[in-house]
């Protein structure tokens, strides 16, 4: 039988490829993991910068849409400005039809032509 001592010359060998083994995948593991961390920083800083740019957008726009809606129409001067225009407001304040192009039914006690009279004969 060959015994050879463990700490001979061929027992070193697994020992030196397993330490450059695993020193080459801890390597590939940090050079991906360290730059993919940074990236997430930085895109999580880039998430917070829009969520407060957004914010910002959204309470300037709910002031404006009240200041709009607290803004008061003097209704006196919107209508001298129409007479003097020209503008005949009676006609466009006393219009029966209030949808443009619609015209008024003529007969309102006439039943529409897409409903069958009733069996009165009405």
């Amino acid at each position: 039988m060959d015994t050879r001592a463990d700490n001979g010359p061929g027992y070193a060998f697994p020992l030196v490829v397993a330490a450059l083994s695993t020193g080459a995948a801890l390597l590939l593991f940090f050079s991906g993991t360290v730059p993919a961390m940074r990236e997430d920083q930085h895109l999580r800083e880039v998430e917070a910068e829009r969520a407060r740019i957004q914010d910002e957008f959204w309470t300037e726009l709910d002031s404006e849409v009240s200041n709009r809606l607290a803004w008061k129409i003097d209704i006196q001067s919107l209508l001298v400005e129409l007479d003097r225009r020209g503008v005949d407001t009676w006609s466009i304040l006393n219009e029966e039809s209030t949808v443009p192009g619609t015209e008024p039914d003529p007969d309102p006690g006439r039943a529409p032509a897409s409903e069958p009279p009733d069996r009165r004969g009405h």
